[in-house]
């Protein structure tokens, strides 16, 4: 369209009623928009600001590793099928953040896990003056393939040589992994507190769990659960 020349736009004194009032409902809403698009854009920004996951942190991380080395028990809870839970106490042996440890083939524990592999743990010890320890939302599974069992045995010997190795390959025994999810540490030498809670995207990646935020794994139950 060829512009008009601005000696024939018409004098705005000249423009009827109608006409702005139509262009003053049309700025109104351009405006409008603009407004909305703008606070659109800001509820994106914080949402992805708040879904953000936190960056991974290399000290928790040590205390979590710290507190598995200064143990070598832990309360493994199951579910049972009809229900009820289970709570019994096993050694272990940890690479980096996996847990490892040893069961009957014929274990109720064992049957419990097959039939749901979350489980809870909780690792730990108290003192006079302070209580430190680990609460897990964990999944488990079966280790069968022999070199893994292999190398795991070269672990489990270090930490309990005068125990006799892993044999899954025995009809009696199975050997498992527990892999966290979530863990609250429980670190109690300043006083009473509120938990650390972490959540583990991989075996190796630890991160602060935000206040509120939504980075708790699904299934693992809310962060009072494990405080």
């Amino acid at each position: 369209m060829v512009p008009e020349d601005p000696s024939h736009v018409a004098d705005p004194q000249q423009v009827s009623i109608p006409q702005r009032n139509f262009a003053t409902r049309l700025a109104a809403d351009l405006a409008g928009h603009s407004g909305e698009a703008g606070r659109a854009s800001d509820q994106l920004r914080e949402i992805a600001m708040s879904e953000t996951p936190s960056p991974p942190d290399d000290a928790l991380k040590n205390v979590i590793l710290a507190l598995l080395d200064e143990n070598r028990i832990m309360c493994l809870a199951t579910l049972r099928p009809d229900g009820w839970p289970q709570a019994t106490m096993v050694g272990y042996a940890h690479d980096d953040m996996a847990l490892y440890f040893a069961v009957g083939r014929t274990s109720q524990k064992l049957s419990n896990i097959q039939h749901d592999p979350r489980v809870s743990i909780a690792i730990g010890h108290d003192t006079p003056k302070r209580i430190r320890g680990l609460s897990m939302a964990a999944r488990v599974t079966e280790v069968t393939d022999f070199e893994e069992v292999g190398r795991l045995n070269a672990i489990l010997h270090a930490r309990y040589p005068e125990q006799a190795v892993f044999a899954p390959r025995e009809a009696s025994s199975a050997l498992l992994k527990a892999t966290p999810k979530l863990v609250s540490i429980v670190d109690l030498t300043k006083g009473p507190g509120k938990p650390q809670l972490v959540t583990l995207e991989s075996e190796t990646l630890v991160r602060p769990a935000k206040e509120g935020g939504s980075e708790i794994p699904p299934g693992v139950g809310p962060p009072g659960a494990l405080g």
